[in-house]
């Protein structure tokens, strides 16, 4: 068996970067972006008026002015208008250039007009520059709005739109089919024998998936016959970029997987690793596509999805280094006596220093997915020890 660094290790060796592709701006939200967008201009690109008013110049203010006589209407959209008095005003409307020689802007909900003549409430204070948004306070031309390797979402995409982003170079949506194995699983709305399960595994990898953005993925059952399994993997390694399969990786006789897929020309990189759950787990390549092959059990196919496959999906996609994944405190003592890698559920909460403190939520083995509701993710707990006292610090991978 190997470690969970070697496979880690492996996996990002041996995982492909896949191709990017130009769209249009308005359908890029949930891709991930694959060029730094930039500033076309300063922002603002010239002091903008923030509210409807008037705006005045503030010296005639300074010297006593309470009422100005409108010169004519600053609308949004208009070049600047210059004033002609600097005692008299413009109407000024959110979102236009500030006219020329003015610098101080004042809300209509302040004043009474009458005669083309506005009046400033009585008592109201003013100040130099207040109700602009000025020119380049925002940020300057060529300034880095959104990073290459993050997903967009809407905000992203405004921003993009208002630098003059009309299309953005965005990874390709790989396509993954997710298939569970074994003659004793059913569907989740299907007919239930005394000697059957429900199918769940492939059905929380597709939630997952999706929740990620991978949003090209489907489900498949295949049964334990080798034959099929060989000819309908083949159809499927042809159409797709990633097999998840869950089932039929150990060492039992109806345990087809590995045999299947090395005729099928994927080469195996490693099977098993030192770990709890999922020790039998496998992976593999053929070309630039990724195979893996996860436990049945449901605590050990949700544990390792989370922790190696969306991972590599997000490297593969991304063409960035992995963020530092966040560190997490025990409330409690845990004890583990194997010399493998214990992944331990948790439910979490940020205590008044504001750590991240999780607390051990025990399954009764690697099939009691039931234990896995509420928790909140799990502790990665290195394999060199048996206990790990209270306020151990380990890494904590979130669902």
């Amino acid at each position: 068996m190997i470690s969970v660094l070697e496979a880690t290790q492996l996996i990002e060796k041996f995982s492909p970067i896949y191709p990017s592709k130009k769209l249009a701006t308005a359908l890029c939200s949930e891709h991930i972006l694959r060029e730094n967008i930039c500033a076309e201009r300063e922002n603002p690109p010239f002091h903008r008026i923030a509210m409807d008013g008037i705006a005045i110049n503030f010296q005639s203010y300074l010297d006593g002015k309470r009422s100005f006589l409108i010169e004519g209407i600053q609308a949004a959209g208009h070049e600047p208008l210059e004033l002609k008095n600097l005692e008299n005003c413009f109407e000024a409307m959110t979102g236009g250039v500030l006219p020329h020689h003015c610098d101080c802007v004042i809300p209509i909900e302040r004043l009474s007009v009458e005669n083309g003549v506005a009046s400033l409430e009585t008592g109201l204070e003013l100040s130099q520059w207040q109700n602009i948004h000025k020119h380049g306070s925002d940020h300057a031309a060529g300034f880095l709005l959104a990073e290459e390797g993050i997903r967009l979402k809407v905000p992203d995409i405004a921003v993009a739109a208002a630098a003059g982003y009309g299309f953005l170079d965005v990874s390709k949506t790989p396509s993954i089919a997710i298939i569970a194995t074994g003659d004793e699983l059913v569907g989740p709305d299907e007919e239930l024998k005394a000697w059957q399960i429900r199918r769940s595994n492939t059905v929380a990898i597709l939630a997952g998936l999706n929740a990620a953005g991978f949003t090209k993925s489907n489900e498949y059952h295949l049964k334990d016959d080798e034959a099929e399994l060989e000819r309908k993997l083949a159809e499927l390694l042809e159409q797709n970029d990633m097999l998840i399969l869950t089932g039929g990786v150990s060492m039992g006789k109806f345990d087809f997987v590995p045999r299947v897929l090395e005729k099928l020309g994927v080469n195996k990189v490693f099977h098993k690793v030192a770990q709890r759950p999922g020790k039998p787990l496998w992976f593999g390549v053929k070309g630039q596509k990724t195979v893996f092959g996860l436990p049945g059990n449901p605590v050990s196919a949700v544990i390792n999805f989370q922790r190696y496959i969306l991972p590599q999906l997000q490297k593969s996609s991304a063409c960035l280094p992995q963020k530092q994944i966040p560190l997490a405190v025990l409330t409690k003592d845990f004890k583990f006596s194997k010399k493998m890698t214990r992944f331990l559920p948790v439910t979490t909460y940020f205590d008044a220093n504001s750590r991240l403190c999780a607390t051990p939520k025990e399954t009764n083995g690697s099939g009691d997915f039931g234990a896995l509701s509420g928790s909140d993710g799990f502790l990665e707990l290195e394999a060199e020890t048996d206990l790990f006292p209270e306020a151990y610090s380990a890494p904590f991978y979130t669902w």
